[in-house]
């Protein structure tokens, strides 16, 4: 189905119609791998533009989703820039006076960040 949301069309109910993913104005046949059901709006705001453009507009979407990769690299990423943070913040006072690094802290912050962005992206 081409439409990713139940519009209602003028008549006050969804409408269903058969799209060709290949328009006939460009050559475009009735066999049956060249079409769609698709609701009547729907159907109407693609006119003869391209089936993927115009379920990524109807979705909302400028562009394709990000894949479970990319979301993966990103939550990691992320999770270790807040393990540095939370490393040196809740670093411990040391006799001498330093702060030594705490690597508790950021294996904890770390992996509770990883989790956390990866649920959230």
């Amino acid at each position: 189905m081409l439409c990713v949301t139940r519009r209602a069309s003028a008549y006050g109910d969804v409408t269903t119609t058969v799209d060709h993913v290949v328009p006939q104005l460009f050559g475009g046949g009735d066999d049956p791998e060249n079409l769609l059901i698709a609701h009547g709006v729907c159907n109407s705001r693609r006119g003869t533009r391209d089936v993927e453009d115009v379920r990524l507009e109807l979705a909302g979407a400028a562009a394709a989703p990000v894949g479970a990769g990319a979301k993966t690299a990103v939550s990691i990423a992320g999770a270790s820039l807040i393990a540095l943070w939370a490393g040196h913040a809740f670093a411990k006072p040391a006799e001498t006076g330093e702060r030594p690094f705490n690597g508790e802290a950021a294996l904890l912050s770390g992996v509770l960040g990883t989790l956390l962005l990866r649920s959230l992206l």
